[in-house]
């Protein structure tokens, strides 16, 4: 498998706890970072994470204008801050 050169930005204490496991495990710093890289990757993606989105009564919910609906912490926020009633429509906008 072809290999490409890199340079990590990375606190001084992580590198020392990397540079530890590698001479633990009598393997390269670069070995060590490919591998926690490779078992980081094939984990859940954060982004698999499914979330129910509130439902209104009325079928809809309009977004403000102000709200970028293709910035999705703008949409979560605005949502975070509505307060619904028992019947789930919208009261108001903290």
């Amino acid at each position: 498998m072809a290999k490409k050169k890199t340079t990590l930005m990375i606190e001084e204490s992580l590198y020392d706890r990397i540079r530890l496991r590698a001479a633990e495990s009598r393997s390269s710093i670069s070995d060590v970072v490919a591998e926690a890289a490779r078992t980081y990757l094939t984990g859940p993606s954060v982004r698999s994470e499914k979330f129910e989105l509130p439902s209104v009564q009325m079928g809809k919910c309009v977004l403000p204008t102000n709200v970028n609906i293709h910035k999705t912490s703008e949409v979560l926020d605005y949502l975070d801050r509505l307060e619904l009633d028992e019947h789930g429509d919208i009261n108001k906008v903290r």
